[in-house]
């Protein structure tokens, strides 16, 4: 555990100074597009990230993605496409998200990000699937909103 603060620290702290990043992270500039995708992805299910314009973050992020990626099921694992945080004991209900597929793809405005960062635990519940994220994923928030943020 402390290894993996001490890991997520020196991330944050040398960001501008190309310190690697986690193994669960990717940034990834699309010369094409003119576009970058930051992200991680925790365990095999869920992605959590941002796309902005150009190669350097210019202002910070207002808004996110998160995409919970159904298993063990076989079309439309998220018959109920809502997506519910219990953060540090307050339930914050999200808009419903319209496209039922295997996988459920949410927006979340930087307050969200920022509050799940900050948080003890968080649980969730996608469609018909719970869950509760702890230190080693909240971590990966910090260090994900870190990325979103313009270094002064």
């Amino acid at each position: 555990m402390k290894t993996l603060i001490l890991i997520l620290a020196l991330a944050i702290v040398g960001l501008g100074q190309s310190v690697k990043l986690p193994s669960e992270f990717a940034v990834s500039y699309d010369k094409f597009k003119d576009k970058t995708d930051a992200y991680f992805i925790d365990g095999w299910r869920i992605t959590s990230g941002f796309i902005h314009s150009g190669s350097v973050l210019k202002e910070d992020q207002a808004e996110f993605y998160i995409i919970f990626h159904g298993a063990y099921c076989t079309g439309f694992c998220f018959h109920n496409p809502s997506l519910i945080f219990i953060i540090d004991g307050e339930h914050l209900a999200l808009p419903e998200e319209r496209q039922l597929t295997d996988d459920a793809l949410f927006l979340l405005d930087r307050s969200v990000i920022e509050r799940i960062a900050s948080a003890k635990i968080v649980e969730y519940q996608v469609g018909q699937f719970e869950n509760k994220w702890k230190d080693k994923s909240i971590a990966k928030f910090k260090l994900l909103l870190d990325l979103g943020t313009v270094k002064k």
